[in-house]
C-alpha cells in the first residue's frame, strides 16, 4: 500500500486507527479530510518519512502514538491539532524534531524515548498541565527542554533519565522553585551537567517564567475538561480574589454562542449538548486580564 487514495472523504474515526506493518507507504495522501481520531497508532512503517495528508486533524480524544517509524523525519503534518490526551513519540530514529504540538496546554500523559535524532521538544511550548506523568528518556541527541518553562503541573511521576547530551533543562525549573506541583516520583539522571537532578536545574538563572515582582502574587489560572468534551464542560477560574468574572464562548468563525458570569475559584459547568462538533474557545476577562482555552466538541 503506497496510499490512502479512497477514503479522501472519511472525517471522524471514533474507535482506533492503526497504521502498522505498511513498508511502501511514504505519506498519508488520501487522509486529508480526517479531522478526529479516537486513537491514532502509527507503528513500523519502515519507508513513512512524513506525515503529510493528516493536516486538518483538529482532535485525538485518547492517544497518539508514533512508535518504531525508521526513516520518518517530519510529523509537521500534525500542527492544527487542538486536542490530545496521550502523547507516545519512540523510537522514531530519524526525526530530529516535533513542531507539531505548539496548540496543546493540557496533556494526560507525554513520553518521548528512544528518538535518537531528536534535539528538543520546542513544540511543548505552551504546555501547562500534564494530568498524569511525562517521561523524556533515551533520547541520544536531545539537548534541551526549555520549551517547559509554561508547566506548572504534574499530577504523576517526572523522569527525565538517560538523554546523554541534554544540558538544558532551565525550562523545568518553575516546578522545582513555584508553587507548582508535581504529585509523583521525580526521577531526574544520567544526563549532562545542568540535568542530572533537581538542585542543579534551580540553581539555573533567570529561572524560566517565574514571577519575581510580586512574592506573595498568586498567579490565575484556567482549567477546563473533558477536553474534547461531549454534553457537559467543566471549568474553574483560580484567582487571588473570589469575584465575578465574565467568560464569553466563541465558535470557530469567531461567532459568540454564550456570554455570562461565574465566581472566580468555583467549579463550573456550561451544557454543550446543542453545540455542533467542532472547535470553540473558551474566556474568562477579570478586569483588564483575559485568559482563554480552546476546546473541541465530539458528537
Amino acid at each position: 500500500m503506497v496510499s490512502f487514495e479512497g477514503l479522501n472523504n472519511l472525517i471522524v474515526v471514533s474507535g482506533q486507527f492503526n497504521i502498522e506493518d505498511n513498508f511502501a507507504l511514504q505519506n498519508f495522501n488520501g487522509l486529508e479530510s480526517l479531522m478526529q481520531v479516537g486513537s491514532f497508532q502509527i507503528i513500523n512503517n519502515y519507508n513513512l518519512n512524513s506525515l503529510d495528508g493528516v493536516n486538518n486533524l483538529h482532535a485525538v480524544t485518547w492517544q497518539l502514538r508514533i512508535t518504531d517509524n525508521s526513516n520518518l523525519e517530519d510529523i509537521s503534518a500534525l500542527q492544527q491539532l487542538q486536542a490530545c490526551r496521550t502523547i507516545n513519540i519512540i523510537r522514531n530514529f530519524d526525526l530530529t524534531t516535533l513542531n507539531s504540538f505548539n496548540n496543546l496546554s493540557d496533556i494526560n500523559i507525554i513520553n518521548i524515548e528512544g528518538n535518537i535524532d531528536l534535539i528538543n521538544l520546542n513544540a511543548f511550548e505552551n504546555l501547562v498541565t500534564v494530568s498524569q506523568y511525562l517521561r523524556i528518556a533515551n533520547n541520544s541527541n536531545l539537548t534541551s527542554l526549555e520549551a517547559f518553562s509554561q508547566l506548572t503541573f504534574i499530577g504523576g511521576n517526572l523522569e527525565v533519565l538517560d538523554n546523554p547530551q541534554l544540558s538544558q533543562c532551565c525550562g523545568l525549573c518553575p516546578l522545582f522553585t513555584t508553587d507548582a506541583v508535581i504529585g509523583g516520583v521525580i526521577n531526574i539522571a544520567n544526563n549532562l551537567t545542568g540535568c542530572n537532578n533537581i538542585a542543579e536545574i534551580s540553581a539555573c538563572s533567570p529561572c524560566g517564567l517565574v514571577n519575581t515582582s510580586n512574592p506573595e502574587y498568586d498567579p490565575t489560572q484556567l482549567t477546563i475538561y473533558p477536553n474534547p468534551a461531549k454534553n457537559i464542560l467543566h471549568f474553574q477560574y483560580d484567582s487571588p480574589v473570589n469575584e465575578l468574572v465574565n467568560f464569553t464562548i466563541e465558535n470557530h468563525l469567531g461567532q459568540q454562542v454564550i456570554q455570562s458570569q461565574v465566581y472566580a475559584n468555583q467549579p463550573v459547568q456550561i451544557d454543550i449538548s446543542d453545540y455542533t462538533a467542532g472547535l470553540y474557545l473558551l474566556n474568562v476577562i477579570r478586569k483588564d486580564e483575559s485568559e482563554s482555552r480552546l476546546f473541541s466538541v465530539a458528537k
